[in-house]
């Protein structure tokens, strides 16, 4: 436990005992507060880093992967430097449409090769953000540390291997990747916040996290333009090295929360049998009972309990619930994969190549451009609508939503560059939908329930983006020739679906409000964050 931590649990206790009475004990329960809520924000500011670390690995290496892949499909089919080097040109259009389908049937081989373990995977890890928030942060890490190896491998043969070995580098999701990191950080910020001010929080930490993708972004390019290949992999590995010795700075939250939930927990753990069968939630118990097994009991162990936490997980959401929250919570899972369907950015590189003739670099610029209106969107947008005026967080969702049909139906039929960027440029009109779908999940549900519910979220998203993607990409596929931004519209349609269901579900919550009150209000006492007493 925290010294900061038992200090407050002793100061606690005291106040328990002796009720203040005097301006002093007064004085000291304001000093002691705000000392919590100081502690608290310098730990949610700690783990941001986390997040930004990994996305700077990720976005280096993001949009030259695409380039990695059209390369080493040129070359495998005959074609000599000097014509896989310039594919954009006129004179070789029919061979880059050739290379872009033989491009848009192997990614979709090799999202589910990425993604369908990666949703199982998730299933067995998320639970155990409940457990600890900081294991399943370094995981993903881990994976992409042999990723980039497999990528840097790959690149050694770029005009000699079949392009096929690049699905090796797809190692990275027994690792969890970015689902099991994002459920490990939702836990963490929703530990450490109070459910009115969660959806504010969340979004201002996001932008923290993605203020320096754009530049990320943006560096991808130069670094390709000056280093090729083997400089954007190799950043991006040291990246991945640097996030796993981050983690190991950064507290715990997990733990200092059941210390407080239950100070005796360590006490009975120890006087446990071995043998007997530990309780889901005691991780004490669990670790001993862990000792007295060989490997094989070990591996059992873990599979048996990771089967258990996830049916608990799927229970967890159709649970019944005080006040009618179950068909509220159910409703934002639908809302969520409806979001998850309408994505597409599969074949947003393929597109500008194919439309406007652009080049890696100015694809990276357009990505970095992107990326820093997204910050807008999450340190402006988002706070304006949530924070200043107060705007309820389906509300929030719903003008998402319908900006996001707007920005595809402009980019769908985007004939210069410049459509393009304003297209992109439209989304800094609308919040933050997920983020605003996410915080009001969270009160739903009990703290100890967030990982759980974060690993159903995420692995029912990666199903239907996973389907969504598949189709998009075959979309192109059938339309490269002839109307490219088909897969835009298709997206837009599929948004105006998500606009609408956001806008039943406000309705929905509005009836249950002028019932029951706000959502979130009872559960202010049972969802303290930690350092809050």
């Amino acid at each position: 436990m925290d010294s900061e931590v038992v200090q407050d649990v002793v100061i606690l206790d005291q106040r328990n005992d002796d009720p203040p009475n005097s301006n002093d004990e007064s004085t000291l329960l304001d000093e002691d507060q705000s000392k919590s809520r100081r502690s608290r924000y310098l730990k949610l500011l700690a783990v941001k880093p986390v997040l930004i670390i990994y996305g700077i690995q990720y976005c280096v290496q993001g949009s030259v992967t695409t380039q990695l892949w059209l390369d080493k499909i040129c070359y495998h089919q005959g074609y000599n430097e000097t014509v896989c080097t310039d594919l954009t040109n006129p004179a070789n259009e029919q061979i880059e449409a050739e290379v872009q389908k033989r491009q848009v049937t192997l990614s979709i081989i090799e999202s589910y090769l990425a993604q369908v373990p990666g949703i199982f995977i998730t299933l067995y890890l998320g639970p155990w953000s409940d457990q600890g928030r900081k294991p399943l942060m370094v995981l993903p890490f881990i994976g992409h540390i042999i990723s980039g190896t497999v990528y840097l491998l790959n690149i050694w043969q770029l005009k000699t291997s079949a392009p096929e070995w690049l699905f090796l580098a797809d190692i990275y999701v027994l690792f969890g990747g970015y689902l099991v990191l994002n459920i490990a950080l939702n836990g963490y910020i929703s530990d450490l916040t109070l459910p009115e001010e969660r959806t504010t929080i969340m979004a201002v930490l996001a932008g923290l996290g993605f203020i320096v993708f754009p530049f990320a972004e943006l560096i991808s390019g130069q670094l390709y333009r000056f280093g090729g290949f083997f400089l954007v992999y190799g950043v991006s590995l040291g990246f991945s090295i640097v996030g796993v010795i981050y983690v190991f700075f950064i507290p715990e939250t997990v733990m200092a929360r059941r210390s407080l939930e239950n100070p005796r927990s360590k006490t009975s753990a120890s006087m446990d049998t071995p043998s007997s069968p530990p309780s889901l939630d005691d991780k004490n118990a669990m670790a001993a009972h862990l000792r007295t097994l060989n490997l094989g009991g070990k591996f059992k162990f873990i599979f048996n309990r990771g089967n258990r936490l996830v049916w608990r997980a799927i229970k967890m959401i159709f649970k019944q619930r005080d006040e009618g929250l179950r068909r509220i919570l159910i409703f934002i899972v639908g809302i969520r994969v409806g979001a998850s369907l309408s994505s597409n950015y599969a074949n947003t590189l393929l597109f500008t190549e194919r439309v406007f003739g652009w080049d890696v670099v100015q694809y990276t610029t357009y990505t970095s451009v992107f990326m820093g209106l997204f910050v807008v969107k999450t340190f402006v947008t988002t706070p304006f609508y949530s924070y200043l005026l107060g705007m309820h967080d389906a509300m929030l969702a719903s003008i998402g939503a319908l900006v996001g049909v707007g920005t595809s139906v402009v980019q769908g039929f985007s004939t210069q560059g410049w459509m393009f960027y304003y297209g992109a440029g439209l989304t800094v009109l609308g919040p933050m939908m997920v983020t605003s779908l996410d915080s009001l999940a969270s009160k739903c549900v009990d703290t100890n329930e967030f990982g759980q519910m974060f690993t159903i979220f995420h692995s029912v998203t990666s199903v239907a983006g996973l389907l969504t993607s598949s189709a998009m990409s075959l979309l192109y596929q059938k339309t490269v020739e002839s109307f490219p931004g088909a897969s835009f519209l298709l997206s837009a349609s599929l948004q105006a679906v998500t606009t609408v269901l956001c806008v039943t579900l406000f309705g929905v919550i509005l009836r249950h409000e002028k019932r029951w009150g706000p959502i979130g209000a009872t559960k202010k006492q049972d969802q303290v964050p930690v350092g809050v007493h």
